[in-house]
């Protein structure tokens, strides 16, 4: 009798572990969204303050770019996928904010969609933040997986699994980063 694999859906998670002396600092990363927000942020349906970023002016932010270079690097040397980033930007979630549900792929343009999302947990209240991410396991359709973010914490999955970031249940602001990456063949 012989296996093979046709697919899988791998989640990575764990926790930004960056060297003594160079951790990445939680409150100038927040300033850093909040300067690139402050040049045209939006307010969305669900009432999240949202600050986009697609030109990638948050790329001057040293601390951006310290977690962006952790993850492509453990990424590439822990499970040999080779990511680059497309675009990234910055939530902020008020106490009793949630986020709908949702992907990072367009289904009009799957060829320019991103294949792996990542979610940082950049500034957030103790135990305020969980992921939810929505899969199909075969015929068992609906199923989803909770993650606790954390400060300082991750979750990177396939951007085709729709996710939802559950409600901020802390009396502070909840930052979370949000970036997309594309899969190099």
């Amino acid at each position: 009798m012989n296996k093979k694999v046709l697919s899988e859906t791998p989640l990575y998670y764990g926790s930004v572990d960056m060297p003594k002396g160079f951790e990445i600092d939680g409150k100038k990363l927040c300033q850093d969204i909040l300067d690139a927000g402050s040049k045209g942020y939006q307010k969305t349906e669900e009432g999240l303050i949202y600050y986009k970023n697609k030109d990638c002016t948050l790329h001057t932010s040293v601390q951006f770019d310290m977690l962006n270079r952790y993850i492509i690097e453990h990424v590439r040397k822990d499970y040999k996928l080779v990511l680059q980033e497309k675009y990234f930007y910055g939530n902020a979630f008020l106490p009793q904010q949630h986020s709908y549900l949702r992907d990072q792929i367009n289904p009009m343009d799957l060829l320019n969609s991103p294949d792996y999302t990542l979610l940082y947990a950049v500034d957030v209240g103790l135990n305020s933040c969980k992921v939810i991410v929505d899969y199909d396991d075969n015929k068992v359709k609906g199923q989803s997986c909770r993650f606790q973010l954390d400060n300082n914490s991750f979750v990177l999955f396939p951007s085709n699994l729709k996710y939802a970031i559950d409600t901020n249940h802390s009396h502070k602001t909840n930052f979370i980063i949000t970036c997309a990456y594309t899969l190099i063949r």
